[in-house]
């Protein structure tokens, strides 16, 4: 697949770009074009299946950097709540050597509540179960009471 200069810009910017307008106009000098023609030669671009097959090959890099990355962060995160969590077994296990209990100490300080529950939540957030609109974020605005509703009478 060879693109001319221009082109390899032009599918680059296709993905950094909100239009395929604003991505011709990275590429190639639009300085005595019109809107319309800017537009109209972005779409014949994207029409050259060179070039949409370069702009595909390059979402697809980017998907797969994105998922490897989401799934080295649950990876990670999971690892943090196990050791937190097997520390807390050591603690609660009476029958934990003295060395042992120091070893969890430690791990529970280092971690700490706050890493624990950010590990949580950014856990349950990646499997979707924090909702964008959730109802429990929603805090009722302050009402005036009317103190004459609770006189007795």
């Amino acid at each position: 697949m060879s693109l001319t200069k221009k082109q390899d810009i032009f599918s680059t910017e296709v993905i950094k770009q909100n239009t395929l307008s604003d991505a011709y106009r990275t590429a190639y000098d639009t300085k005595n074009m019109t809107d319309k023609q800017i537009n109209e030669e972005a779409s014949k671009l994207m029409k050259n299946p060179k070039i949409a097959q370069r702009v595909t090959a390059l979402k697809n890099e980017i998907e797969k950097k994105e998922i490897y990355t989401l799934e080295r962060s649950i990876k990670r995160d999971l690892k943090l709540i196990e050791r937190y969590e097997a520390a807390l077994d050591v603690l609660e296990d009476l029958k934990s050597k003295d060395k042992d209990v120091e070893a969890a100490e430690r791990t529970i300080k280092y971690i700490g509540a706050h890493g624990y529950n950010s590990a949580q939540e950014r856990v349950s957030k990646q499997h979707g179960w924090f909702k964008a609109d959730n109802n429990q974020k929603n805090i009722p605005i302050r009402q005036v009471v009317n103190m004459s509703d609770y006189k007795k009478k």
